[in-house]
């Protein structure tokens, strides 16, 4: 084969495994029981499952979050596919007025099952019963120190 023809097959191959993973990700997904999953404090609503409808259009997502027991779905804004990774962002108003922001990551795992951790993002962060400072629902901003590792939530694939 000559050098420029197995340039571009090679090109080619490269840009159909790339559109092949990005349409993988589309769809409706949904956990098992994602309320097992999150630490306690983040139980207040008594989520009991997590449903994804996910839009992909080139390598970017939109969508929704349905945290099924935690009120209306939420939007999905700055979403971005990676090859077999994918992230984006979810913003909740609390009934205060107070917003908190989600930031989820994640992989592909196989055709059925999507892996995603969720963070509270910085700018979210406050310190519950503090007072005074202008933070976050009236609590002081804190220095939150090294953020734990998110437990991911594991998600198939809806018929």
């Amino acid at each position: 084969m000559k050098p420029k023809s197995l340039f571009a097959v090679t090109i080619l191959v490269f840009v159909c495994v790339a559109v092949f993973a990005q349409d993988k990700f589309g769809g409706k997904w949904q956990t098992d029981a994602a309320k097992a999953n999150r630490p306690p404090e983040q139980n207040q609503f008594q989520v009991e499952a997590v449903r994804l409808d996910l839009k992909i259009q080139g390598d970017m997502v939109s969508g929704a979050v349905d945290e099924i027991g935690a009120g209306a779905p939420l939007t999905i804004t700055d979403g971005e596919i990676t090859g077999w990774a994918l992230s984006f962002k979810t913003t909740r108003t609390l009934p205060s007025g107070a917003t908190v922001s989600y930031i989820w990551r994640g992989e592909l795992i196989n055709d059925n099952t999507l892996s995603l951790s969720r963070v509270l993002s910085q700018a979210g962060r406050y310190a519950p019963g503090a007072k005074g400072g202008g933070g976050f629902a009236g609590g002081a901003p804190v220095d939150p120190g090294p953020a734990p590792r998110p437990r991911p939530l594991i998600f198939h694939r809806m018929p």
